[in-house]
């Protein structure tokens, strides 16, 4: 009988929607775990995926729930672009989403029974049992607000040297309000600019750019 990860690891590779997803780290190591042929390379490649869960905060379930929301793929454009997307498409996605909620939910256990160890013999990391499909269409009803692809990710990007848009992930979370005196401020150059369009006497006011 075909093992669990073997068998989830088989219907994964059958994903056509999110194939984008087959491509990450998490689970190209993931599928170096399923194809080691020695429990040597089997605990490499298992310690190269819990990394890679360790880099994106510890929690398996939400680096997959934010793989799925940055994938760019057929569907997700036709949402945004209200196409009449096929019935096959939208079977794809349904069935899709069933086997990443499957991925998400794998726990330290699973690879410990797997290469036949104890949980204390290996790294440990979490996860818990979600939903996928209703997550993504939780976020597929605020497209507007989220957006998807690269842009879903963070809210800053730049421009790289290679010309390529780059998420800037530390980016500043400083926000207007905390700007001491900007209400006030800011009342001041609205009755200034008023005064001056109304004729009565104004002051001088750079609202862009440089005087020299």
């Amino acid at each position: 009988m075909e093992r669990k990860l073997q068998q989830l690891y088989g219907e994964l590779c059958t994903c056509v929607v999110f194939r984008g997803i087959l491509l990450q780290p998490l689970f190209k190591s993931f599928e170096q775990y399923v194809l080691s042929e020695n429990a040597f390379e089997k605990s490499k490649a298992y310690a190269a995926f819990v990394e890679t869960i360790y880099e994106n905060g510890g929690l398996l379930t939400a680096l997959v729930e934010k793989l799925i929301a940055e994938n760019e793929n057929v569907y997700v454009k036709g949402v945004a672009a209200n196409k009449n997307l096929r019935s096959e498409i939208r079977a794809s996605v349904d069935r899709e989403l069933i086997l990443w909620s499957k991925f998400a939910g794998l726990q330290p256990r699973d690879f410990a029974e797997d290469m036949s160890l104890t949980e204390k013999e290996i790294a440990s990391f979490s996860s818990f049992n979600a939903d996928m499909g209703a997550l993504y269409q939780a976020r597929l009803k605020n497209l507007h607000k989220y957006g998807y692809g690269i842009f879903s990710s963070t809210c800053m990007f730049r421009l790289s040297e290679e010309k390529n848009i780059e998420p800037i992930i530390s980016a500043d979370k400083i926000a207007m309000t905390n700007f001491i005196g900007y209400e006030e401020e800011r009342a001041k150059i609205i009755a200034n600019t008023r005064a001056f369009l109304e004729g009565r006497p104004a002051a001088n006011a750079l609202l862009c750019g440089d005087a020299g």
